[in-house]
């Protein structure tokens, strides 16, 4: 894990005090090492903070290439080195000594801006291409890291520590955009993930980026792709390379001089990883963290001990699990406050990975294995297969999953699953007026927006509950388990919980890696035959198949109305009575938010009330900023 930087001054050299106000912006997670280059005139500067987990991080510095002048500052972790070191005739010996960075490097002198395409890992990097006088950077496919970029008339900055812009001049001053603001307090579901303020851009994911004098331009570089590799082979035999390629990503991610920390919840997903983690690893420990990690105590029991149950049995099947567990301790809005000011106020987090990285640093790990993204298509639960039997005009078996569907409780009478896929394929509008009416997610979110704290006025400006609308009206729209797969990778917010974990984590000098976002993995699951996701009324059944002996059968073949997520009563009331503290003292909340709405008569959607809550200390931050300025969005 590393954090990196680029300065490109078009007219005259980078400033070397510049550089080092970047890098102090890493102070607060105490990096191990530091360094930094320029380019041959100066006008180029590359730098990089370095946190040490794997044998590789160690000598991962800036690198200058002696022969071609290029240089590059990376924030990658490799899975594909021995492939590279073939592809690019380097002896194994060779490149062992090569860092991830240098390694990246010698593929861009190989095959140019064709370079990401061969690259499978997670990774943000830039490189300074002498030969060009052009910069050359690069993102990985889902966006696991990080990287901004800020242009200016006079050069270009890039950075993946957000308060590296203001740390060093580059933006003089904190503007944020009055629409993200919006849509941070309303959840109206646009579905781009973007910085706060304005001047600062977000590199996408899969995308490549060159800047010369004359310009900048991206290029998307990879994307997700139909393939019939697995077509005609029988299911066993799909089913234990899926392993094969499952165990591949698991301990591709295990790499670390350092104690690994796993997630694991009662789901499918960190079940499955934590239990391949520890299948791979017998001789070491890996410390769990489960939800906020309470232990269980007479006066939690009642609250925690239903939840814990699945989770508990997983860990009796595996002696080096080590759950972590606190007795008083609490997840408090510190943390959240703390990640607030480090970032800048660029983000605006739910903070999620920041308790567990928090405890997983005090058992000195700084790698933690996360089992987020699996359900979005490797552990797909294989929705939408009623549409491609209608549209196949498979009538039997389309009944057959229906009536499988209710047996396994997952479904209603098949008449009415006949209904749905009828009106959805030829009466789409109704079909969505009908989503909007009947209880589920699209009606939910909804009525959310009748209890939405956004002012009216801004609201209709913004135009809030016409995306959200039209995000609910297209919520439905695919017609097949591909489509379902490519909506909840790449529409439903996937990237920005990713930089969300990712700056979460840093903050505690913690690298997170999810095995479910694993690109070989992903491609097969992705193709795989849709029957095998959904068998015999089953969800998700080839990953219940694949982890078969990595988790109890409880575990393994459990609905999802079998988990048991802890009930808290008072939060609600606690949440309420922060956030209507903070209407009284901060302006910006008054100016945009409608203080009537928090009474326990007006507003009874406690998921919004939490959603306010967690957003407090960015709220917090920005109203000790005294060159803060909104600015309307075009």
């Amino acid at each position: 894990m590393s954090t990196v930087h680029a300065c490109f001054q078009f007219q005259h050299p980078v400033n070397p005090v510049q550089i080092q106000q970047m890098l102090s912006a890493s102070d607060y997670w105490q990096p191990d090492a530091c360094s930094y280059l320029f380019s041959k005139d100066s006008h180029c500067s590359l730098a990089k903070a370095n946190l040490f987990n794997t044998r590789y991080s160690y000598h991962d510095f800036v690198y200058h290439d002696p022969q071609t002048g290029s240089m590059i500052t990376a924030n990658a972790r490799l899975d594909n080195r021995n492939e590279l070191y073939r592809q690019l005739a380097l002896p194994p010996e060779q490149g062992e000594w090569l860092s991830d960075g240098q390694l990246i490097l010698q593929a861009y002198l190989h095959w140019g801006r064709d370079c990401p395409k061969y690259l499978l890992g997670d990774f943000a990097f830039v490189i300074w291409d002498e030969s060009t006088q052009s910069l050359f950077a690069a993102r990985d496919p889902f966006g696991v890291k990080l990287l901004l970029l800020s242009q200016r008339d006079d050069g270009v900055m890039l950075s993946n520590e957000p308060n590296a812009f203001f740390s060093s001049g580059w933006l003089p001053e904190k503007q944020l955009e009055e629409s993200w603001l919006i849509e941070t307090l309303g959840h109206f579901h646009l579905p781009v993930s973007k910085p706060a303020y304005r001047g600062m851009q977000l590199l996408p994911a899969a995308h490549y980026l060159v800047i010369d004098r004359r310009g900048c331009r991206q290029v998307r570089y990879w994307s997700l792709q139909e393939s019939s590799q697995w077509a005609g082979i029988d299911d066993e035999s799909l089913l234990a390379e899926f392993r094969s390629r499952f165990q591949q990503a698991v301990a591709l991610r295990l790499e670390s001089d350092y104690p690994l920390g796993s997630e694991l919840s009662e789901g499918l997903d960190s079940n499955g990883i934590t239990g391949m983690a520890a299948t791979l690893k017998p001789e070491q420990d890996i410390y769990t963290f489960s939800y906020q990690c309470v232990a269980l105590t007479e006066k939690t029991q009642a609250v925690w001990e239903p939840t814990y149950q699945p989770i508990l049995a997983m860990l009796a099947m595996y002696p080096n699990l080590k759950p972590v567990w606190v007795d008083d301790e609490q997840f408090t809005s510190h943390e959240s406050s703390r990640l607030a000011k480090v970032m800048a106020g660029s983000f605006c987090f739910q903070s999620g990975g920041l308790w567990h990285s928090k405890l997983a640093q005090r058992q000195g790990c700084r790698v933690l294995l996360s089992g987020w993204g699996g359900d979005h298509c490797v552990s797909s639960y294989g929705d939408f297969y009623e549409s491609e039997l209608f549209r196949a005009r498979q009538w039997r078996r389309l009944q057959q999953l229906l009536k499988d569907k209710r047996r396994r409780g997952r479904g209603g009478v098949p008449w009415k699953g006949w209904l749905n896929v009828w009106l959805k394929h030829f009466s789409p509008a109704l079909y969505a007026w009908y989503k909007l009416k009947r209880p589920g997610l699209e009606r939910a979110l909804w009525q959310r927006a009748d209890h939405c704290l956004v002012n009216a006025d801004y609201t209709k400006q913004y135009q809030g509950r016409r995306h959200l609308l039209h995000f609910l009206k297209h919520y439905q729209r695919f017609y097949d388990v591909k489509g379902h797969h490519r909506r909840e990778l790449f529409d439903i917010g996937v990237e920005q919980r990713l930089i969300d974990s990712e700056l979460s984590a840093r903050m505690y000098r913690v690298e997170m890696r999810f095995p479910m976002l694993d690109i070989p993995l992903v491609e097969m699951a992705y193709n795989l035959p849709s029957e095998l996701k959904i068998h015999q009324g089953i969800e998700r059944y080839h990953y219940r198949r694949m982890i078969e002996g990595l988790t109890t059968q409880r575990n393994q073949w459990a609905l999802k109305s079998d988990v048991h997520p802890p009930q808290r009563e008072n939060d609600y009331e606690q949440n309420l009575a922060a956030l209507k503290e903070a209407f009284q003292t901060m302006p910006l909340l008054r100016q945009y938010c409608r203080l009537e709405l928090l009474e326990p008569a007006s507003i009874d959607d406690q998921w919004m009330v939490r959603n306010i809550y967690q957003k407090l200390p960015y709220f917090r931050y920005w109203a000790t900023q005294r060159d803060l300025k909104i600015v309307t969005s075009d």
